[in-house]
């Protein structure tokens, strides 16, 4: 093989003619000869044009349907703007998409289509090139290095690199196919030197390129800085001619060039988003007079247009934020909610369209003008003990639950049908929001747009109106209530025998904080009649609640045990909370967050519904099932941390959930069923550490810096050796959360034949969310799912 280096720039990438075919079959007309530019495959059309044109998005969904794309989100990474990825169905590692030309105009979070680059154009990572070969690679005339370096080109100057680290074999099988786009098929297994050999994916990396956004997730909106473009030189205040030593200045001299711009040039502070045109005309005026007082004024803008013809959008301004520090926390709020798509700020994103409010009047009418009728078709069980456990801060509550010790009779009939030692039964009441919001109504679609409630430190942007999430809907104490329920009868053991599905009448009689439920937890035995520090409404007491509280957590930790002991896993680090001034809403003060018993009941029980309704779904509704999926995270990234750890001495087996699980509890010396938790010995550090300190505090850094650690850890008498030993458990907790792929909902009919509809994480072959509907639109999708499977057995009866 010739050591000679062909000239990227001349060098063009015939796609394999398979492809092609496949491209013309979806009705998408493309060159099939597409120009390699540099090294990081193709990075503009040859014509005149910066980006190729998006294919259409029939032509998008037929291609990701017949194999021909990939589809995910598009990440970038915010410390190169020129490094762009997309998960790969296989798990192993994620599709290279190199600069601003290969992501086709696509923004962080796009939904994009994705056509993989011939094998040829793959990138290898850096740590297998010789520093000799970037240097022959690289043009000598400029004075950085290549972006990366592609197989070819790695072949070409290290021609036995690649059958050095994978093997011979496989080796030669990708030689022989340097223009597929197809995975090579791993025949080394017959060598015997395997062990010695890498796996191909972890030497070479999948190029590919954007053909089409499938669905614009990010907002468009951003905050950014505004300047003059640069090629334009910034006018300098000058002293009068022949007076050097004069104090006083001219005023500023207007450069002739100045006049001659005709965009300014908005400079997100997202690193991630390309820089955009703002045309002169739209500039505020006392930018146009002097730019140079603009410098550290923020502004958010919107990109309004982006033609192939143009590397950069053009956009326009919205609004200027605030200078003046005594708004920081206002303006850093807005900073968060532009980036959720709430362009106009905190209030706006708390208002609602006049005909969206007027919608829901119409909507709770209607609910109420039909309730009674309504009731014949629902179960009551407003005559039970049902209760809330949520924040103490929570206004929107979806969930409740009750339980009960069956009857003889119930457990009589149970046992004739077959479910022997039946002894509870369990209700999880969720609110039937589905009722109130119809399908295509206005509120509907003001709910699909915001998808999700946000909650920040200080506020919650509601995704339905307060009429709503508040008051008809929330599951408050002493009101009826309309909810969709799952009940489950249980065993003493906790093993679930049956779960039922309908619509219900509720009456919680009591409202509880987590922290009033941990006390029930804490002190069992209590007589908490006198305590008066929680109103239950009769006939049921403040012991009745504490007994279902302490029944319903025995059966979750029950639940908890067996769920990891099947091999689920959980990753917990560190949160922060913080203390509120009532008046202002000015954060005071900042502890650790700590997740106790109490969070685990709600959670298994939420667990346990959402996993009964995503079975109930995908039986009935095998095509258009809504659920939940957690991919297994990337094998390559898994690997590294697992090989990093190990030189620490910290040995993670990552051959599962559950094997991972049980390392880090072999690690921290816990009871895999239990799972490790940061310990409250921790807790009590960071409290301590923390205490009487104000962070709104101008001299909080003189503060901190004056702060001894070592007089808070001996006070405590808490051994070094144990808070390095947990510090060491929090790094590989850390290291360990960076390499999970996030969990994505689906439609279990259209996912590909290769994917797995599991939850990795949960260990749970089908789970879906159902349990918070007021909160997150997608709960709401499956409700009317399952509400629809309902009407159809009854019809069918």
């Amino acid at each position: 093989m010739s050591d000679k280096v062909v000239n990227p720039k001349r060098k063009r990438s015939r796609y394999p003619r398979k492809v092609v075919q496949k491209l013309k079959s979806v009705g998408q007309a493309i060159e099939p000869n597409l120009p390699v530019n540099g090294v990081s495959g193709v990075d503009k059309p040859s014509s005149n044009n910066a980006y190729y044109p998006h294919w259409s998005h029939d032509d998008l969904i037929s291609g990701v349907r017949n194999g021909t794309l990939l589809s995910g989100n598009l990440r970038i990474n915010p410390k190169n703007f020129e490094d762009g990825y997309v998960k790969h169905p296989a798990g192993d590692a994620d599709v290279y998409i190199s600069t601003l030309a290969s992501r086709n105009r696509a923004l962080p979070n796009d939904i994009v289509a994705v056509m993989l680059e011939p094998k040829r154009n793959w990138r290898v990572f850096d740590s297998f090139i010789d520093e000799s070969t970037i240097r022959e690679i690289g043009d000598s005339n400029q004075k950085k290095k290549p972006r990366y370096v592609t197989l070819e080109q790695f072949l070409k100057i290290q021609p036995m690199g690649l059958e050095q680290v994978i093997g011979s074999r496989l080796a030669e099988e990708i030689i022989r196919d340097l223009d597929s786009p197809l995975d090579p098929t791993d025949s080394s297994s017959g060598e015997h030197d395997v062990q010695s050999h890498r796996a191909w994916w972890a030497i070479i990396q999948r190029t590919g390129h954007v053909v089409g956004i499938l669905q614009s997730l990010h907002s468009r909106a951003f905050i950014g800085n505004l300047q003059i473009p640069s090629n334009f030189q910034t006018p300098k205040k000058v002293s009068p001619k022949g007076d050097q030593n004069n104090n006083q200045t001219e005023p500023m001299r207007t450069d002739p060039a100045l006049s001659n711009w005709r965009n300014a040039v908005l400079i997100p502070t997202d690193t991630r988003l390309p820089r955009v045109f703002i045309p002169r005309e739209a500039c505020p005026e006392g930018f146009l007079k002097n730019p140079e007082t603009y410098k550290n004024v923020r502004f958010i803008g919107r990109i309004t247009e982006w033609l192939n013809s143009s590397m950069f959008p053009k956009g326009e301004l919205l609004r200027e934020l605030s200078c003046d520090s005594s708004t920081l926390i206002q303006d850093e709020t807005d900073r968060i909610l532009v980036g959720a798509g709430f362009i106009w700020g905190v209030d706006a994103a708390f208002q609602f369209p006049d005909i969206v409010i007027e919608s829901v009047r119409k909507s709770v009418d209607e609910v109420n003008a039909i309730r009674e009728k309504d009731f014949i078709f629902r179960k009551d069980f407003r005559k039970y003990c049902v209760f809330t456990i949520d924040p103490s801060t929570a206004r929107d509550l979806d969930d409740a639950l009750h339980i009960r010790q069956l009857e003889p009779s119930e457990i009589e009939k149970l046992e004739s049908s077959g479910y022997r030692n039946a002894f509870y039964e369990v209700g999880v009441h969720i609110a039937d929001v589905s009722y109130f919001v119809k399908p295509n109504s206005l509120v509907d679609k003001e709910a699909a747009s915001r998808a999700t409630s946000i909650y920040l430190v200080q506020l919650c942007v509601p995704m339905l109106p307060r009429l709503l999430c508040e008051e008809q809907c929330s599951l408050n104490p002493g009101e009826d209530k309309l909810a969709f329920s799952v009940v489950f009868t249980v065993t003493e053991d906790a093993k679930i025998l049956t779960t039922w599905f309908g619509r219900t009448f509720i009456r919680s009689c009591c409202k509880l904080s987590y922290e009033d439920a941990q006390g029930f937890i804490d002190h069992p035995d209590r007589d908490w009649s006198s305590s008066g520090f929680v109103k239950v409404d009769e006939p049921y007491t403040i012991m009745d609640i504490c007994q279902n509280v302490l029944k319903l957590n025995d059966l979750a930790t029950k639940m908890r045990k067996s769920r990891f002991h099947s091999g689920a896993l959980r990753l917990d680090q560190v949160k922060s909370t913080f203390s509120l001034n009532n008046e202002t809403g000015l954060p005071l003060g900042i502890a650790p967050y700590i997740s106790k018993q109490s969070n685990w009941l709600i959670e298994e029980w939420m667990l346990a519904a959402n996993k009964s309704v995503a079975e109930r779904l995908a039986k009935y509704l095998p095509d258009s099932a809504f659920l939940r999926r957690h991919p297994s995270p990337s094998v390559k990234q898994l690997t590294e941390v697992s090989s990093s750890l190990n030189v620490a001495g910290i040995n993670i087996n990552i051959d599962s959930a559950g094997s991972i699980q049980n390392s880090i509890c072999r690690e921290a010396g816990c009871n895999v069923e239990v799972g490790y938790h940061y310990s409250d010995a921790l807790v009590k550090l960071c409290d301590d550490f923390m205490s009487g300190v104000l962070i709104h505090d101008s001299h909080l850094i003189e503060e901190m810096k004056t702060m001894d650690l070592n007089s808070v850890v001996q006070k405590d008498k808490l051994p070094l050796k144990t808070l390095e030993h947990e510090a060491r458990l929090l790094v590989t907790v850390a290291l360990l959360t960076k390499t999970m792929n996030l969990a994505v909902y689906f439609c279990l009919g259209l996912l590909p034949s290769e994917l797995s509809p599991a939850h990795y994480a949960l260990n749970m072959q089908l789970y879906t969310h159902f349990t918070s509907p007021i909160r997150r639109y997608a709960d709401v999708i499956v409700h009317r799912q399952l509400s629809a499977i309902l009407a159809k057995e009854e019809s069918d009866r």
